[in-house]
């Protein structure tokens, strides 16, 4: 019948129903179940005059469907209800009349049909889990039924475990039913009282069990002989489940709590000492470890997280600075909301314990430090992208959730060691001194695959790992650099192993490899031993360590050639460029082979990269050249650093561009070039896309954030008429009221006279970008001919009168919107879209009327 209508029901229970009576394939079914709710809602809009709100099917749904199963549940009522009374032991009937049959048909079609709806979203998921745990305690005391609902439940224990109150309340009411069974069993002596047993417990009719083993325990042998009889093994091996997977999945909701409801922990009704089920080695050594973690923080929660007075101080420190980091404002700084306010919050002075403070100091460095490399917080202080910090991650061969951290360690690491914090000498020569690194010098494939391996290990096995030498490296800064006297002699709490398994220890070399491998160093002069010891440690003196440099080398080379003269702007010759780099530069196999590289390596070869963009700058600046880099060339340079995480020499590269750019504009109107005007806000326009990315590092430091904002100023002082300039001017311009409105110490007497040009302008700047706009709601007819010429040709210079024509007229502007945004729908090359994105912003810029037609533009393409 479905293969050639669909049948129309009345009434949904006559659809479930009809679905069971003909055996229909769940798919098959969910499909009826889809065009029936397509028709019942489309009746309904039909009927449905007052517009009044329809009513949800998937509700609906949910209610019928458990009206359903709980029809069937009564109709098996009598045949499996079975209620144990003292002195009488009932044998359950083993005939059925035929109206059960279906019942239990219908039962178990309602039941797989209900797995596959849920699964696809046609069921309202969480009324409908609370429905079978209420199923669940109505039928608890009947151990017949629990025959049926049991196995209802460890088809939707992996649900359960999504809800910490569901999960919670589940594991209460499955532990208060093994409670009952066990005291039961020990109130009768044995559970005599099994409908499939006689009296005594023997099966009617059969010969007598052989005899079992008393054990001294008599929980232990309650639960022998619950699970020796073929009644109750099913019941007590699916509670059993129940509770392995709660305990597993979210151990949080068996943790004691003092709710003042007398069921404060789930496991408070239990009799299980530990795990029943029947486990191999490795899943109870995992389920034991739940287990305890589970008893210390119930215990820690008993005791109100206070067991001792040092304790509770360390842990009301630690509890303080997690607020402090929370509310700290990290995208402006003044002075009831800077870095040293912040300091005074994480390490206040009165509450130190101790002469030196270190007892309690320790544990607040241990949670700055994972707090830095976490993947669960919004990054504040280096917002790297996450698919960036995974992609990261799986280059260099990192399992789960460490490939979301890694980067972040590098970063924490390299700031440790500019500061002086963090001896990444002193480190090598622990390595050296125990020997951790004792392995044949490796090329660099060879070091690539050993990366790879680690790959193949549990996503949880590598975060342990890395926070495990994170942990040990942290809580011996301070004494490692007390020690300078000493290098070489082993320290005995370095050791990185204390308290974990086998298997941590034999890959500690592996992870050190890593570290020492992708941990870079600040490109300084002072860092030069340091860079050779590590070369030798890696790759030895022969032949790896020169393959290694040479594979640096052939980077840098290959990216250098953006900036060389075949590729830059030739000021000389009319500001062209020889040679266009889209056919002669491969970009995707040189950011694939630069991926490949470590961490260190990049940060080599994108500071060297760094340092060629700025002298060519410079030599232009100077008039000792006539080349320039290609803003585009400099734009990939800029998301090289940021694959490679280099951000700090991102921002250093950023200022001192700036510092160039008036001189190179200066040069460009002397030579009357072509490029005079564009190139150096063209520039600054890629600057402050990286400055505004990473907003939040710049404003760390007042030194850094006051030179950019100093050069960003004098790009742009040039601009007299703030509402008629250049997209990318209005962009700087934005982008420094931005900068001066967060930072307070940039509005100081410090700085008063260095920026006071911007500071009498900025009240008009501020009011121009902060006007809010609503849409003009205009009803104008679309000229289609309005700057047709520009529309199809997006790269020709918007002339003075189109302006004025902007400006003059709201039918033109009105036009002028339309015919790009039907423009934008009738393209599908991206190049020609980027150019009239360029077009609108540029038009834009010099007239800011068409702001409220694009508002009117977007609301309208947002409804359906």
């Amino acid at each position: 019948m479905l293969a050639k209508k669909v049948p129309i029901f009345n009434k949904k229970d006559e659809i479930l129903s009809k679905l069971c009576d003909y055996s229909v394939p769940t798919v098959r079914a969910c499909w009826l179940i889809k065009m029936s709710s397509a028709y019942y809602v489309a009746i309904s809009e039909t009927k449905n005059k007052s517009k009044r709100q329809l009513p949800d099917q998937t509700q609906e749904w949910t209610l019928t469907l458990e009206r359903f199963l709980k029809e069937q549940l009564t109709r098996l009522e009598e045949h499996y209800s079975w209620t144990p009374q003292v002195g009488v032991f009932p044998a359950m009937s083993g005939s059925s009349t035929e109206e059960q049959k279906v019942a239990a048909r219908h039962w178990q079609y309602g039941t797989q049909l209900a797995g596959v709806m849920y699964e696809q979203g046609l069921l309202d998921r969480e009324p409908f889990l609370e429905w079978v745990l209420d199923v669940f305690r109505a039928r608890a005391h009947d151990d017949g039924l629990l025959k049926l609902v049991v196995p209802l439940l460890l088809q939707y224990v992996g649900e359960f475990t999504r809800s910490e109150l569901l999960a919670r309340k589940l594991a209460y009411y499955a532990c208060k039913k093994l409670n009952q069974m066990v005291a039961e069993m020990d109130a009768s002596g044995g559970r005599g009282q099994s409908p499939v047993f006689g009296q005594g417990g023997q099966e009617a009719g059969a010969p007598p069990p052989p005899a079992q083993p008393v054990h001294s325990n008599p929980l232990v042998a309650a639960f022998i002989r619950l699970v020796n009889c073929n009644f109750y093994e099913s019941i007590v091996y699916g509670l059993g489940s129940v509770l392995q997977m709660i305990l597993y999945k979210n151990p949080t909701a068996l943790v004691w709590n003092n709710l003042g409801d007398g069921k404060s922990s789930p496991l408070s009704s239990s009799p299980l000492g530990g795990s029943p089920l029947d486990l191999n080695g490795e899943w109870r050594t995992r389920l034991r470890r739940v287990e305890d973690d589970v008893l210390e923080r119930s215990r820690a929660s008993d005791l109100r997280w206070s067991v001792q007075t040092s304790t509770e101080l360390t842990v009301g420190r630690v509890l303080a600075a997690l607020d402090a980091l929370d509310q700290h404002k990290w995208h402006r700084t003044d002075d009831t909301n800077n870095f040293d306010t912040l300091y005074a919050r994480v390490f206040p002075p009165a509450g130190r314990d101790g002469a030196d403070g270190r007892p309690s100091d320790d544990a607040l460095v241990q949670l700055l430090c994972e707090w830095a490399v976490s993947p669960q917080r919004l990054e504040p202080a280096v917002p790297l992208p996450g698919h960036e910090r995974a992609g990261a991650g799986r280059r260099h061969g990192l399992g789960g959730r460490s490939r979301q951290s890694f980067a972040s360690l590098v970063l924490l690491f390299l700031e440790l060691t500019r500061h002086d914090v963090f001896s990444h000498d002193q480190y090598l020569r622990a390595l050296i001194s125990r020997g951790e690194l004792r392995t044949n010098p490796a090329s660099p494939a060879q070091s690539a695959a050993a990366f790879t391996r680690s790959e193949h290990h549990d996503a949880d096995d590598d975060k342990l790992d890395i926070d495990d030498d994170l942990d040990k490296l942290v809580q011996h800064i301070k004494s490692t650099n007390a020690d300078m006297d000493n290098p070489d002699s082993p320290k005995e709490g370095f050791s990185l192993g204390t308290g974990h398994t086998e298997k941590l220890e034999a890959r500690r070399q592996n992870r050190h490899l890593i570290y020492t491998t992708h941990f870079p160093l600040p490109q300084d002069d002072a860092y030069t031993d340091d860079d050779k010891q590590r070369h030798i440690l890696l790759f030895g003196v022969k032949k790896a360590r020169d393959e290694a440099r040479h594979a640096v080398k052939k980077m840098n080379k290959e990216i250098m050639k953006l900036f060389g003269k075949k590729l830059s702007i030739d000021v000389s010759e009319g500001g062209k460029v020889k040679r266009q780099s889209r056919g002669e530069f491969p970009f995707e196999p040189v950011v694939q082979r630069f991926q490949a590289l470590s961490f260190y390596d990049q940060h080599q070869v994108t500071h060297q990269c760094a340092l060629q963009v700025v002298e060519m700058l410079s030599a232009f600046a100077a008039g000792n050249s006539s080349y320039l880099p290609v803003v585009e060339h400099v734009s990939f340079l800029f998301d090289l650093m940021e694959l490679a995480v280099n951000i700090r020499e991102l921002l250093d590269c950023c200022q001192q561009m700036l510092r160039e750019l008036p001189d190179v504009e200066g040069q460009l109107h002397s030579k009357n070039s072509a490029r005079a005007g564009t190139y150096a806000t063209s520039l600054a326009l890629h600057i402050v896309g990286a400055c505004r990315r990473y907003h939040r590092t710049l404003i760390l430091s007042q030194d850094h954030t006051a030179a950019i904002f100093e050069g960003l100023c004098k790009v742009v002082k040039h601009v007299r008429n703030h509402t008629d300039c250049s997209s990318a001017e209005r962009c700087v311009l934005a982008h420094l009221v931005n900068l001066y409105s967060s930072c307070s110490f940039l509005r100081s007497k410090h700085y008063e006279a260095r920026f006071e040009s911007f500071s009498n302008a900025y009240l008009k700047l501020k009011q121009l970008f902060n006007t809010s706009l609503k849409p003009s709601g205009s009803s104008f007819s679309r000229n289609a001919a309005f700057m047709a010429e520009y529309v199809s040709c997006p790269t020709r210079p918007i002339e003075p009168a189109a302006v004025r024509a902007l400006n003059e007229s709201g039918a033109n502007r009105y036009s002028f919107v339309c015919n790009v945004v039907i423009e934008v729908c009738n393209t599908a090359d991206s190049e020609r879209l980027s150019d009239l994105a360029v077009l609108a912003a540029e038009a834009t810029a010099r007239c800011n009327a068409p702001l409220a037609e694009w508002l009117d533009a977007f609301s309208l393409s947002a409804v359906p």
